[in-house]
């Protein structure tokens, strides 16, 4: 092709026609430019089509995320707070004076249960967005509604969590003091510790530590249960967005 133009350029400038070779010159540069715009829009199809795949590959991997953390909420926190917030209630009802122990082990078992998910219980899966703040790829999310949302959950999330972490009240520490626990024996307690830990739950101290647990419990209870409403409104989102890409 390269030749073809030379020859053609060459008869030309040997005809000594001005005219005629202005206008092949402009032919050829009007090709030249149609050829880049050409190469340009073609680049320019290949970058948003990968964009678009590394999109729907995230989406997929954030959902799954979401899902994930949700999951792990319902699991850890919200199925079992109920029995948390009664266990501690009956440890401030027995230091009131209206609750009376029937059943030394069984008050003593919920009394341990009295502890699930405290000061240790956070939640950390923010993998595959971590990922994307890293690469600088936050913005391959076309949808602005759904990156906005992504950037407040995951920031209430770190919030949250490390307010949860801190927290102490003293509770879980003590239980476990006072009840030496098994996982090969969880429901075995040394009647010596059982009789100490009775005691002790019988007291101003632990029955202050129940109350700072309980305020603890509730806390959690919010953030989690606000963190688990906006993980499943963003997968909404999501499937949104998806179905109209």
């Amino acid at each position: 092709m390269i030749t073809l133009f030379r020859r053609i350029r060459e008869k030309l400038i040997k005809s000594g026609s001005l005219t005629k070779y202005l206008l092949y010159a402009i032919g050829e540069i009007l090709l030249v430019v149609i050829g880049i715009l050409i190469a340009l829009q073609v680049n320019n199809w290949n970058e948003e089509r990968r964009d678009s795949d590394l999109e729907s590959n995230y989406l997929t991997l954030l959902k799954e995320e979401l899902q994930n953390n949700a999951d792990f909420i319902q699991r850890f926190y919200l199925d079992r707070y109920e029995r948390k917030a009664s266990a501690l209630n009956m440890v401030r009802d027995h230091y009131q004076g209206t609750y009376a122990i029937e059943d030394s082990l069984a008050y003593a078992l919920e009394v341990g249960y009295g502890a699930v998910f405290s000061t240790q219980a956070i939640i950390s899966n923010a993998a595959v967005y971590q990922e994307i703040i890293s690469t600088g790829n936050l913005t391959v999310i076309s949808d602005e509604d759904l990156r906005y949302q992504l950037m407040q959950y995951y920031s209430l999330m770190d919030s949250y969590m490390t307010g949860l972490k801190e927290y102490k009240s003293g509770y879980l520490l003590k239980v476990n003091s006072l009840r030496p626990f098994s996982y090969e024996y969880p429901d075995r307690i040394d009647p010596f510790d059982m009789r100490l830990l009775i005691r002790q739950t019988n007291t101003e101290e632990f029955y202050l530590m129940a109350n700072g647990e309980l305020s603890y419990a509730d806390q959690a209870i919010n953030f989690v249960t606000d963190l688990k409403n906006r993980a499943e409104q963003i997968i909404i989102r999501i499937d949104e967005v998806q179905d109209t890409g």
